[in-house]
């Protein structure tokens, strides 16, 4: 190969308006074939066959709402400090107008996203004290039970088995059932919370607003994917939110 591509610079450096002359007219007869043919110009860029292209084709027909390529919008106040109120309905608003435009399938509104996270937080320590307490409630019922099954016991062997009796045992037979039944749920439910929990502690870096609050980050998601976006639609955004602030 290396001898081969010295050839090749030899041959050309010898002939070199000949190299020149032929490339210039394998381009004219590449652009008298696109006119001729009717070839239209792109703004964007595919590779069909390349994995990239695979994964996104299979995006589109099985998940199409995974398949729109992203783009960040990093906000800051010009001052430093946190974000007020009416900035923050400012950055809405201007992000509304953003997801109504041509190519823009929709934006994630960093204040929301940030209050949405908050209030899962909320829920799951929330669920989490349920279960503590609902566990308590159950220790404490299965105490008393026991206690309860025990005297029982103690009366049929002192007194023999009676109607009363029977009933009394079978009643107390009924509360362990319930009880065995709400163990697994508090079990189920604590694990669900511990992941979620899990979850947003893996997540706690990744923040839509600043811990200071004078920076935001919307996510704006098109309606195509991340290479056919075209110059316009992203123009388009900048235009907009420009416009807005």
């Amino acid at each position: 190969m290396a001898e081969l591509l010295y050839r090749l610079g030899r041959f050309a450096a010898r002939r070199g308006w000949w190299v020149i002359t032929a490339w210039v007219v394998v381009l004219a007869a590449a652009v008298g074939a696109f006119v001729a043919f009717g070839g239209t110009m792109s703004s964007t860029m595919t590779i069909p066959g390349t994995p990239t292209a695979q994964v996104t084709d299979r995006l589109k027909t099985e998940l199409p709402v995974a398949s729109g390529g992203t783009g960040q919008v990093v906000l800051r106040s010009e001052n430093g400090k946190e974000l007020t109120a009416a900035q923050r309905e400012d950055v809405s608003a201007a992000l509304r107008k953003v997801a109504d435009l041509d190519g823009v399938d929709q934006v994630a509104d960093p204040f929301t996203t940030a209050a949405m996270r908050a209030e899962q937080a909320k829920k799951i320590t929330d669920g989490l004290a349920q279960v503590k307490d609902g566990r308590d409630r159950i220790g404490k019922g299965q105490q008393q039970l026991d206690q309860a099954r025990t005297q029982t016991e103690a009366a049929v062997r002192q007194a023999g088995s009676n109607p009363r009796l029977k009933a009394a045992l079978a009643q107390l037979d009924a509360q362990q059932a319930e009880i065995d039944k709400q163990r697994p749920v508090l079990e189920k439910s604590e694990q669900q919370l511990l992941v979620g929990r899990g979850l947003l502690t893996m997540a706690e870096n990744i923040r839509t607003v600043s811990s200071d609050g004078s920076t935001a980050t919307a996510t704006v998601v098109f309606d195509l994917p991340q290479q056919e976006i075209t110059p316009e639609t992203k123009e388009a955004v900048t235009k907009t939110l420009g416009a807005a602030l």
